[in-house]
């Protein structure tokens, strides 16, 4: 088969490296600017255990960092809670940290003999056989699917469907890296400081530390942001002279907000990752659930022929899509208990969090590893 694949992320990526042994043609278009080194992603086993299939499983062990410990942390640094990961997590698979470019970097590898173009889809039109899709050089390409891999501003998804409408919290995080030295936990330790108008989180990936400072999107976004994240770093209790990025420059700021879409297929067209259901990154669950849609997009496509594609994408969206937004909507809870400004609210929350152990706080996510995918 043609298979058309718009976006080289993660989920796009790791289609087309358990795609290609299939024997299929297969082309990723991507825009390729921007960087990828933005921030780091927490891989759960619904994710890792995928690149088993992908066949990098062990140089993500061997680039990623185990998580050892979560601890939660009051706004002041007041101890909230602390432990180690949920018992059950080690008997699914691998949990821990990476930076996004080194998981793209990895599955990358997997995907020699897929052809790779530059470009965006803009327009696209489907036909009783197959695709005809067009990128902003004005080329075409005729596929028999198209797969809109293309993330949260999917232009494959608004192409299909129209535009799908966002769920925006208000808040904006500022993220960049820091030195492994100056990370502010232990070896491992997952550090998150909840307070009333800002979020402080601190990522331990090999050699580095990715920092992630949210708040309200006018104070993040605003003249007076650098002296708003010194005062926040500072009012944790973490040495903000160390931490904070020597420009501005070295800041992206990450809108919180996702997207569902209404559909994931039509006809000879599916959407993957967050081209069907971008993810808040407050439950860490995003890129885990795009390998993990992914790998059940390329079981349908397995078993199938050209003539047969819609089929198989209809049983993939139905195998996948509650699945997803499930998950989709704990991110929602956590970031309506995260992202307030209130401090009586925050106050309460914290109080909350401080009865609650960390295998009660995550007990969903974990219990989802029980059923199949």
């Amino acid at each position: 088969m043609k298979v058309l694949i718009a976006g080289g992320g993660v989920a796009g990526l790791t289609l087309a490296a358990l795609l290609r042994p299939r024997g299929h043609q297969i082309t990723v278009v991507d825009p390729g600017h921007g960087s990828d080194d933005g921030f780091a992603l927490a891989l759960w086993p619904h994710g890792t255990r995928v690149l088993h299939a992908v066949g990098v499983h062990d140089r993500l062990v061997e680039r990623g960092l185990p998580m050892r410990r979560y601890t939660a942390r009051s706004g002041s640094g007041a101890l909230l809670t602390t432990s180690g990961p949920p018992a059950g997590i080690a008997r699914h698979g691998y949990l821990g940290t990476v930076p996004r470019s080194d998981l793209v970097e990895m599955l990358a590898t997997a995907c020699d003999h897929v052809e790779h173009r530059t470009g965006r889809i803009v327009a696209l039109q489907q036909h009783h056989a197959g695709v005809d899709a067009r990128l902003d050089d004005g080329t075409t390409f005729e596929a028999d699917l198209l797969v809109g891999a293309d993330g949260i501003g999917s232009a494959v998804r608004t192409a299909l469907l129209g535009p799908q409408p966002r769920h925006d919290t208000g808040w904006t995080c500022a993220t960049w890296w820091t030195e492994a030295a100056d990370h502010p936990g232990d070896a491992g330790e997952t550090l998150e400081f909840w307070g009333a108008g800002s979020f402080v989180g601190c990522y331990p990936c090999q050699g580095r530390v990715c920092l992630i400072v949210g708040g309200p999107s006018d104070t993040v976004r605003g003249p007076q942001a650098r002296a708003w994240l010194r005062r926040t770093l500072t009012g944790a209790g973490l040495p903000a002279d160390r931490l904070l990025p020597g420009s501005d420059d070295e800041r992206w700021l990450w809108p919180m907000t996702d997207v569902r879409s209404t559909r994931w297929v039509r006809d000879r067209v599916a959407l993957v990752g967050d081209a069907a259901a971008a993810f808040l990154p407050t439950a860490g669950m995003g890129a885990s659930m795009a390998l993990e849609s992914a790998a059940a997009l390329a079981d349908e496509l397995s078993r199938c022929d050209a003539g047969h594609v819609p089929f198989a994408l209809r049983r993939y969206e139905r195998r996948r899509k509650g699945r997803v937004e499930r998950a989709q909507r704990q991110s929602r809870h956590f970031a309506r208990a995260l992202f307030t400004s209130s401090s009586t609210v925050a106050r309460l929350r914290n109080g909350i969090v401080a009865r609650m152990s960390v295998d009660r706080l995550l007990d969903p996510l974990v219990r989802d590893l029980e059923h199949p995918a």
